[in-house]
């Protein structure tokens, strides 16, 4: 894959405040296949067409402006990058996640029977920075592992010191450097298992002639506890609906 550095801006703080810094990422799963014979003994096929699902490679791009940032994947991000208007205004039709570095705000896009922006506290992600270093074209790269208990993940973090934007693909946030390349590890509840991966790989860093980046003005903003409520509610109608019951209010 092609690098683009532009590294007579990223070294310099100013300039992050003065532009819109987008990082194209590459993605791909991969699948412990003992795990999905464990699931689907019987059916071929169907392991067949998940492992080959997961293996599609996705791009996502991360964009970043003044301490705010959206994530997401690329389906609809391109037309809208090159109308060259002054502000993104993300609609509602892909899953959407943004960032409020500064005050340590996350507000992500959430549906069901229409979409939502549901606000949470940023996760703080207690990094272990370890001694081991690799070159991403001509950068360095410092790596940084994570362990999360609650939901049995190890995160491996590859990090750029000298680009000083703190933040990283989907949540992940918080190293003292842009995050280059990172993996996701699910591991099986009882032992160290891996029973799925994922990766995120930058390609790509640019510039781009964008003002500002803006939430969806026309989503209805809620909270975590709020959105859970009403996802609950809005389950158990289906569930009625499917049964037959009598929907509840």
């Amino acid at each position: 894959m092609k690098v683009i550095l532009v590294f007579f801006c990223l070294v310099s703080n100013m300039i992050f405040g003065q532009t819109t810094i987008q990082i194209l990422y590459q993605s791909e799963s991969i699948l412990n296949h003992d795990e999905i014979e464990r699931l689907f003994p019987s059916d071929f096929d169907i392991r067949n067409q998940i492992i080959s699902e997961a293996s599609k490679q996705r791009e996502y791009s991360l964009i970043i402006k003044n301490d705010f940032s959206v994530f997401m994947e690329n389906s609809k991000l391109y037309n809208q990058l090159q109308d060259n208007s002054s502000k993104i205004d993300f609609g509602n039709e892909n899953a959407r996640l943004f960032k409020d570095l500064n005050n340590k705000i996350i507000y992500e896009e959430k549906s069901l029977n229409k979409t939502y922006l549901v606000k949470d506290s940023l996760p703080n992600f207690k990094w272990k920075i370890l001694n081991e270093k690799k070159k991403w074209g001509e950068l360095e790269l410092k790596k940084a592992t994570f362990v999360n208990e609650k939901d049995s993940t190890e995160i491996i973090a590859w990090f750029a010191p000298k680009i000083r934007i703190f933040d990283g693909p989907e949540y992940y946030n918080g190293l003292p450097g842009l995050i280059i390349e990172l993996q996701i590890n699910y591991l099986r509840n009882s032992n160290p298992d891996i029973v799925k991966s994922y990766f995120y790989k930058a390609n790509k860093i640019e510039f781009e002639s964008i003002n500002d980046i803006v939430l969806p003005r026309k989503l209805k903003i809620l909270s975590r506890e709020e959105f859970q409520k009403l996802e609950e509610n809005f389950n158990q109608k289906t569930i009625d609906i499917i049964s037959g019951g009598v929907e509840r209010d």
